[in-house]
């Protein structure tokens, strides 16, 4: 699948675990979902291989969530 979106979402740690089922997070146009790893520390971000959205977040992780 093409990765043609580029959008970018800021994510709070409260928001933690992260997962994205679609651009648009409808159920009947979306991709499955998928729980996305964040990199340690702050201002990680990681993109989605079925959409290509990049979550960054917006803030420090809690040490629970270390990918």
């Amino acid at each position: 699948m093409d990765n043609l979106n580029t959008q970018e979402i800021s994510v709070l740690p409260e928001n933690l675990p992260l997962y994205c089922s679609g651009p648009d997070n409808e159920q009947w146009n979306g991709h499955p979902r998928v729980f996305l790893p964040l990199g340690k520390g702050e201002s990680g971000s990681v993109v989605c291989p079925y959409c290509g959205t990049r979550y960054r977040l917006d803030g420090k992780m809690p040490h629970h969530h270390y990918a």
